[in-house]
């Protein structure tokens, strides 16, 4: 008679365990992670200062400050593992509704001579009369900071009143994404050559073909901003002016 298999070894036993626990808990994952967006959760410190925009519930669901408690850590380290994995969810991309316009960024730069350059995004249909399809990854790094840049002010209409109740606070937008727009004005004033100022402007195309400038940022890269200022200046449509911003850490 043939003799019976040999039993599986306890390392063998032990991994295929993990590797079924890890299946499980990626099918559970998505579905917590939004389930907990649901549930009012108090602020961090973090997200008072600044003030980061999020999906997140904010508040209270239960007078319990150990049930409270305990439910946050949960949902604090779900969050970590979504980073930390990049399964991040971002529905805000999406709903409540489409953003009304195209809005494509480009960089406007005042050279030494006098001069004034614009560099446009190598995304911006407008700026190629026969844009070439776009390979899947290719400058996927530059095509999502671009993104995190315009979706600040994806939902402002430049053609409405600048007063109009509503309308999002366009320079504190950018005070909160400080780091965001100063990173990026220096990569295109380093990149197209030294200058004394590089603007962000944002394209807005409208489904009827019209095309709106508004100016968004500015960075004077070799100025030594005012103490207490952030380096990044931002444009008022208000005032319709760059205003001054201060640091987070400014009394």
């Amino acid at each position: 008679m043939p003799l019976p298999p040999p039993p599986p070894s306890p390392l063998r036993t032990a991994a295929e365990w993990l590797v079924g626990l890890f299946a499980v808990w990626q099918l559970v994952f998505p579905v917590l992670a939004n389930l907990l967006e649901f549930v009012p959760l108090r602020p961090t410190a973090g997200d008072l200062d600044p003030p980061l925009e999020s999906t997140q519930r904010w508040g209270r669901f239960t007078a319990n400050d150990t049930v409270q408690t305990a439910v946050e850590a949960v949902a604090f380290r779900v969050v970590w593992y979504g980073q930390l994995t990049g399964q991040e969810h971002g529905w805000d991309m999406f709903t409540p509704g489409f953003p009304p316009d195209t809005v494509i960024p480009f960089a406007e730069l005042d050279t030494a001579d006098g001069s004034t350059v614009r560099a446009y995004s190598r995304f911006d249909p407008l700026a190629f009369r026969q844009p070439w399809l776009r390979p899947p990854l290719l400058h996927d790094r530059e095509f999502n900071y671009e993104a995190n840049l315009f979706m600040i002010a994806w939902h402002f209409d430049p053609t409405q009143p600048a007063d109009r109740p509503g309308r999002p606070d366009l320079p504190a937008r950018v005070r909160a994404n400080a780091d965001l727009f100063t990173r990026w004005l220096t990569w295109q004033s380093r990149r197209h050559g030294d200058s004394t100022e590089v603007r962000l402007i944002l394209r807005y195309l409208s489904p009827t073909g019209e095309v709106t400038e508004l100016p968004f940022a500015r960075l004077r890269p070799n100025q030594v901003p005012a103490m207490g200022m952030l380096a990044v200046e931002a444009f008022d449509p208000k005032l319709k002016r760059f205003v001054p911003l201060p640091r987070w850490d400014a009394p």
